[in-house]
């Protein structure tokens, strides 16, 4: 302390805390490029409809598919027994499981859509390797010793821990490498680089149900939605399916009060959109507020790049600083609180929209 401050040892206004990266100084070089890409999946899906449908008998859509009481194809399954009769005989006001459930072939089309954007980062930092890595002079000092004792400074020159009466630099090489030629706090040592990845996956799930509307809706040939289903009456665009026979007409010859298969039934391009749901998939640190017994958190360490989100060591980890289990607190380490670090909690967020 009798040595007073780094600004009492400044030149030209600038001291070591300004100047030196083992001091709080210096100046990081990294080099940074990001590629997002963006995948859309869309899959076909199908919902009983009413959701909460259940026959005269108390089941549901739930245990008719459990119990094998019903086919796909919307036929009598192994569990049903033929004494119960038909699904008609069950069905409440007028909807049975086979136009309710889709294990029965019934309910109403849907489809879930997954947008994945994934978004990499690579972080290139340029930094300095004593060479040779493990040199010591003729003291038994290394760099490390150099640095931690302030034998020298970064431009080549005594530092203000060494001592005139030792000499130069020199004195102290083998085989003539001194500490000015093999250590980067020195002056020294090999220009090098790292070089990392990060990750960053957010996943969208969209999911666009239909429901006929009316749901009851029959034409006047008493033909419902789930018959111009079943019997490829109509296709989704809303035109005339494989079918129908063109001596009908069109479906508007079959509306009643005006409503046909096209505008009622969402098989035939009709029904109405519920609400889609959007899901975020994202990632919570736990604890939140998790230190280690370094005092570090989760944003130190993503932020000092001490680690990587594969769980591996990062550019900022020094390797005499052990595992990240060394700085664990109640056996939990980085590496399972922070999502920096590929630990975290999996969170999803919905969104109604």
């Amino acid at each position: 302390l009798s040595w007073g401050t780094f600004a009492d040892w400044a030149v030209n206004g600038i001291s070591a805390a300004d100047a030196c990266c083992d001091c709080g100084g210096g100046t990081s070089a990294f080099s940074s490029t990001m590629t997002t890409t963006t995948q859309y999946i869309t899959q076909h899906i199908c919902a009983d409809s009413p959701v909460d449908w259940q026959g005269s008998s108390g089941r549901t859509c739930a245990d008719y598919s459990a119990n094998h009481l019903c086919n796909e194809d919307g036929s009598l399954g192994i569990g049903w027994n033929l004494s119960w009769g038909t699904f008609a005989d069950w069905a409440v006001n007028g909807i049975s499981a086979a136009d309710a459930c889709c294990d029965c072939g019934g309910g109403t089309s849907a489809f879930s859509s997954t947008m994945t954007t994934t978004t990499t980062r690579y972080i290139t930092q340029h930094i300095c390797a004593d060479s040779p890595v493990d040199w010591q002079g003729s003291s038994g000092r290394t760099c490390a010793d150099y640095s931690a004792n302030h034998l020298c400074n970064g431009d080549g020159s005594l530092g203000i821990g060494w001592d005139l009466s030792w000499g130069t630099f020199a004195d102290w090489a083998v085989n003539g490498i001194s500490a000015a030629d093999a250590c980067c706090d020195c002056g020294g040592g090999t220009s090098a680089f790292s070089s990392t990845m990060t990750t960053t996956t957010t996943r969208y799930i969209t999911q666009h149900i239909c429901a006929d509307s009316p749901v009851d809706w029959q034409g006047s040939s008493g033909r419902t939605c789930a018959d111009y289903s079943a019997n490829h009456l109509c296709n989704e665009d809303g035109s005339l399916g494989t079918g129908w026979n063109l001596s009908w007409g069109t479906f508007a010859d079959w509306a009643v009060n005006g409503i046909s298969a096209a505008d009622a039934c969402c098989d035939c391009g009709g029904g109405t959109s519920a609400s889609p749901n959007a899901v975020q998939h994202t990632c919570a640190d736990t604890p939140n507020n998790w230190q280690g017994s370094s005092g570090r958190t989760c944003a130190d360490h993503s932020a000092n790049h001490l680690c990587n989100e594969d769980g591996s060591f990062g550019i900022g980890w020094s390797i005499s600083w052990g595992t990240f289990a060394d700085w664990a607190v109640d056996g939990i380490s980085a590496v399972d609180a922070c999502c920096a670090c590929g630990g975290g909690t999996q969170a999803t967020n919905l969104a109604m929209h």
